[in-house]
């Protein structure tokens, strides 16, 4: 996985197990920040950083400033090292001294995308659930699994456990890239038949427009979350009627995942 990198010795647990590197504990004579591929952005990012000229070598403050350059969204990778230098002190002494560099690349960033073989959702749906916008910091390597696994994710919320999500990304230069998504939606779990056990407490009608409510109706693509709010929906309407100590069961039938059935144990009714 891309991202900041400890190259400085003294961020590595075996290094204290060493003989001590020779900046630890050195006085910064200067810090500054390279792009060598360029990048850097117009606002200046140095006077963010913890470390600073006059100070020494720290190493938690070298890693929360690799954090934090990684966190602004513009790089792609962040690393320090250290440079030996030569400074002065108060009286004006030359002395041994460090410069440190943090050297940055800058991230790839989405300047669009599309979809295809999407049916079920439309693109602009599917854009929000993935949660991507233009100008966004996109590394195929590091950011494709999860947005696939997200997308596929969604489809299964929606009754179409099968669904392929496939994520590619072509260069549009200068830093950008396209995303292209390549979507095999499969075939729904389509609910084709609904029981419901007897209830002293409602019709089987109202009890399937309650299941309706619930996003449950035959013929149509149905999920396991559909199945505990049309649950808990029917157990909450005995309840209010009075049946307190209702209890509803949803299982699937005899046809498998094709058929969901409500066992319903309404208990004493209280008046």
């Amino acid at each position: 996985m891309r991202g900041f990198f400890f190259l400085v010795w003294f961020l590595t647990s075996t290094a204290w197990a060493q003989e001590k590197p020779w900046y630890v504990g050195m006085p910064i004579s200067q810090v500054s920040l390279e792009a060598p591929e360029g990048g850097l952005p117009a606002e200046n990012l140095e006077p963010l950083l913890k470390s600073q000229q006059g100070s020494t070598i720290n190493a938690l403050s070298v890693r929360d400033d690799l954090a934090m350059l990684y966190g602004t969204g513009l790089f792609s990778e962040v690393e320090a090292t250290v440079r030996p230098w030569v400074g002065f002190d108060e009286e004006g002494e030359p002395r041994d001294e460090a410069w440190l560099v943090y050297r940055v690349i800058a991230a790839t960033v989405l300047s669009d995308w599309s979809f295809a073989g999407n049916s079920h959702f439309s693109s602009r749906e599917l854009a929000l659930a993935g949660g991507i916008a233009l100008g966004d910091r996109f590394l195929e390597e590091e950011d494709a699994g999860p947005l696939e696994a997200l997308w596929e994710r969604v489809y299964a919320e929606r009754g179409y456990p099968a669904a392929d999500v496939q994520v590619r990304t072509l260069s549009s230069g200068k830093g950008q890239v396209r995303l292209e998504v390549m979507i095999e939606e499969g075939p729904p779990r389509i609910l084709e038949a609904l029981v419901l056990a007897d209830s002293p407490a409602m019709s089987t009608w109202r009890m399937k427009r309650i299941l309706l409510r619930a996003g449950l109706e035959e013929g149509e693509p149905f999920t396991q979350e559909r199945m505990e709010a049309g649950r808990e929906a029917i157990e909450l309407a005995h309840r209010e009627r009075g049946w307190l100590e209702a209890r509803v069961n949803a299982v699937l039938g005899r046809q498998g995942v094709r058929e969901v059935v409500f066992l319903i144990e309404a208990g004493p009714e209280v008046t």
